[in-house]
């Protein structure tokens, strides 16, 4: 990932992988580490890379119970890291755009629509939808159980 150090980026990948299992940019700290730890890294690499991210404001310890427990993933982590986890991450953009122009979801839970149509997670299609929404292309309704709606505005199709 342009930017960061091979451990931040290897840390990172598995914060966002964990984060989009969950659809959720909140983490259960000691899973990820576990998971980390299993791909290779070392207990020294994977503590400097987590303060390496905290540093960056890309993680903050939402919990700690003898160290860190749940970790928040920005938003500005999720997509710094997000295409090197998601495969075909911007083809997937490209489609929720023209779907949202010529095509929009018409029931509940418009979100997961979109996610089923593009073959990727809940949390991508969301974090994609609000990052669109703080541009002015999108107005996104989220309600509890699920259900959504996303208004879409006419500057939204000057990006096809």
């Amino acid at each position: 990932m342009p930017g960061l150090a091979q451990a931040d980026s290897a840390l990172l990948a598995v914060l966002i992988e964990e984060a989009l299992a969950a659809e959720i940019l909140i983490v259960n700290w000691p899973a990820a580490r576990a998971k980390a730890e299993e791909r290779g890294m070392t207990a020294s690499a994977i503590d400097e890379a987590f303060a390496a991210l905290q540093n960056r404001r890309y993680l903050k310890v939402r919990s700690i119970a003898s160290g860190p427990h749940t970790v928040e993933l920005s938003a500005s982590a999720f997509r710094q890291g997000v295409d090197a986890v998601v495969p075909g991450a911007e083809i997937a953009r490209r489609e929720v755009i023209a779907t949202l122009v010529n095509n929009p979801p018409t029931g509940d839970r418009q979100v997961h629509e979109l996610a089923a149509l593009t073959g990727k997670p809940a949390l991508f299609v969301v974090q994609f939808l609000e990052q669109l929404e703080r541009q002015g292309d999108v107005q996104v309704s989220q309600y509890l159980g699920g259900f959504s709606r996303i208004t879409v505005r006419p500057t939204l199709k000057r990006l096809l």
